[in-house]
């Protein structure tokens, strides 16, 4: 089993330098020194200009900070479907396996605390003028409560049924939501006790229920798989991933707000508006860099950073919904229909517009709410249209024929 987790763990790493190049390449990585350099001076002004009482924001805000930051690094099995009949004989070795994946995800996990920490230390040391024990018992804290949320994600190999998904979302968010605000809120070393003896209790009830414990497959390879996912969809936002899946949704609730297939004048117009809705490889990441873009828009400031930030998403909502044309590409009544092939392109470019041009009057009024510049407003309106204009012809034309 340690030679499995070995060579697992190598092909996994191999899979995410082989795409590493394509998400870090030179545009995005200049575009990303820019974009964390703004944020990094806003940072540090916003740091400077703390008073030396502490404003009533600052601790519930470092408290959300790194109660997100502890959702970073969940458990990496690397366990796939077939492994349900062909490691079955030997699930006696599964202990032994879990252990070693237990030890890599608590690094990467325990990493991404240790960068949390660090970037939290100006606010915390400067805003709430804490000290150096304070400081590290804050990091302390931090580890204490992953280590005790990727126990309970391990402790679902071996349990069943709806206790086991009431103790993990209790160790994700109640456990370290009511330990960290005890910390921030009372400053208090004494407050590292709680989490100690929550791990306390997980060593001894995992060693008194150890001979009763079966191994849950199923449910070890779905958390997997959701893992996998979601590392591909970040990956899918600069390059096309072929493992990604998608998850359809009925979502009844929005049959009277959409056309029904009598009244479009183009079946391709009902078919892919449908289909973008229902996929959340489509919905869910449009809606996912929307709200990303806002948010960065609250933050930044400036006359240039915002307009190159909108470009920057609307170009990623636009491009990202390119595999969308191909959706019904498999459907064998797709080329029995008496439609002509042009009418599929002309509405999927409506439809794209319309995503583009809803998220751009989001993005614009969000900056404008923020920090009203008519001028700004102007440029940027301008910039956007003809960007969009770009993707959805020359873009899109030039993308259909490199795949077609």
């Amino acid at each position: 089993m340690n030679e499995l987790w070995k060579k697992r763990k190598q092909n996994y790493l191999n899979t995410l330098l082989r795409y590493a190049k394509y998400v870090l390449n030179d545009h995005f990585v200049i575009a990303l020194l820019f974009f964390m350099g703004g944020l990094a001076l806003a940072y540090s002004n916003l740091v400077k200009s703390l008073p030396d009482q502490p404003n009533w924001w600052e601790k519930p805000v470092v408290i959300l900070w790194l109660l997100l930051w502890l959702q970073i690094g969940r458990l990496t099995t690397l366990l796939q479907p077939a492994d349900v009949i062909f490691l079955a004989p030997e699930q006696y070795q599964i202990p032994g396996y879990l252990r070693q994946a237990f030890k890599h995800s608590y690094l990467v996990g325990a990493s991404w605390q240790v960068v949390a920490w660090f970037i939290t230390l100006p606010l915390v040391g400067q805003g709430l003028n804490w000290s150096w024990p304070l400081l590290l018992g804050l990091l302390v804290l931090q580890l204490l409560l992953k280590l005790i949320w990727l126990v309970a994600q391990q402790d679902q190999a071996f349990s069943w049924g709806k206790a086991s998904a009431w103790h993990l979302s209790t160790a994700k968010w109640l456990l370290p939501l009511v330990c960290l605000a005890l910390y921030v809120w009372t400053s208090n070393l004494c407050s590292l006790f709680l989490p100690v003896v929550v791990i306390a209790g997980q060593v001894l009830l995992h060693r008194f229920s150890k001979s009763k414990r079966i191994f849950n497959w199923q449910q070890m390879i779905k958390n997997e798989q959701q893992r996998m996912q979601s590392i591909y969809r970040v990956i899918n936002l600069f390059i096309d991933v072929p493992q990604i899946k998608g998850r359809v949704y009925r979502l009844r609730w929005l049959d009277g707000c959409l056309p029904s297939i009598k009244k479009s004048q183009n079946i391709y117009d009902f078919l892919f508006l449908r289909s973008f809705l229902r996929r959340s490889e489509y919905s869910g990441l449009f809606l996912r860099l929307v709200v990303l873009a806002g948010i960065l828009q609250v933050i930044l400031k400036g006359f240039w950073l915002p307009i190159i930030l909108d470009l920057i998403f609307i170009y990623l909502i636009g491009f990202q919904q390119f595999p969308l044309y191909f959706t019904f590409d498999d459907n064998a009544l797709t080329y029995l229909y008496p439609v002509d092939k042009g009418t599929k392109y002309q509405a999927f470019k409506r439809l794209n517009w319309k995503l583009m041009l809803a998220a751009t009057v989001i993005l614009l009024v969000i900056g404008q709410l923020i920090e009203f510049d008519l001028k700004r407003l102007l440029f940027e309106a301008i910039s956007v249209l003809i960007e969009i204009w770009l993707l959805n012809n020359l873009f899109l034309l030039s993308y259909l024929k490199k795949r077609t």
